[in-house]
């Protein structure tokens, strides 16, 4: 593209060859952390660095089954706000999650929902003391949501584990280390149970 990043989606055949490639974004800066598979195309989210707003805000990319690019959202008033995961869940619609950027420099969980037109049905943030991001989401057989990433409540990182309400509201919010070291939550996924599987990274 010849400046900054661009965000990237490709779609590949079953011997994993390239059908097509595109590239998202504008001048600045465009990132692309995850995508999800939809009956009529694609949905991606990530980061945008956009001329007049301040700095990344989170960006959400609808294409159809050929990359086309059908709408784009644009979620975030400062700096630091960006979508890590997406999914799409029941009654199809997208729930997506991320950090939210605050004044002082801190972040927030934050979980949005939207339809397949791109309205915003809720946004909702968990709002702690220091940094708390989201990096993965899971639909639970409830209706509820599960967020995975992690938190600088307590002394170093600790992974944080929530659950959100099918409306946005949050339900519980709950911190995980070993005591030492520094703990992130990465991916999330409800078992077979009703029980939750969380992984991630630990020093």
């Amino acid at each position: 593209a010849g400046h900054g990043f661009d965000g990237l989606v490709m779609r590949l055949d079953a011997m994993g060859e390239a059908t097509w490639e595109y590239t998202y974004g504008t001048g600045g800066w465009d990132f692309l952390y995850d995508v999800e598979v939809l009956t009529d195309g694609f949905v991606a989210v990530g980061g945008t660095y956009r001329a007049g707003t301040a700095g990344e805000q989170a960006w959400v990319v609808r294409l159809d089954t050929e990359g086309n690019l059908l709408w784009e959202r644009i979620l975030g008033g400062e700096d630091a706000t960006e979508a890590r995961s997406v999914r799409r869940v029941a009654g199809d619609s997208l729930v997506t999650v991320g950090s939210w950027g605050l004044p002082d420099g801190s972040r927030d969980a934050f979980l949005a929902k939207f339809d397949l037109d791109g309205n915003q049905l809720w946004h909702t943030t968990l709002s702690e003391v220091g940094d708390n991001v989201g990096y993965s989401v899971a639909e639970l057989s409830d209706g509820a949501y599960a967020l995975g990433g992690f938190s600088t409540l307590v002394a170093g990182r600790s992974m944080l584990l929530a659950k959100v309400g099918s409306t946005g509201v949050p339900q519980w919010v709950n911190h995980i280390d070993g005591g030492t070291g520094e703990w992130e939550g990465r991916s999330i996924r409800e078992d077979y149970s009703g029980g939750l599987v969380l992984s991630g990274i630990t020093t």
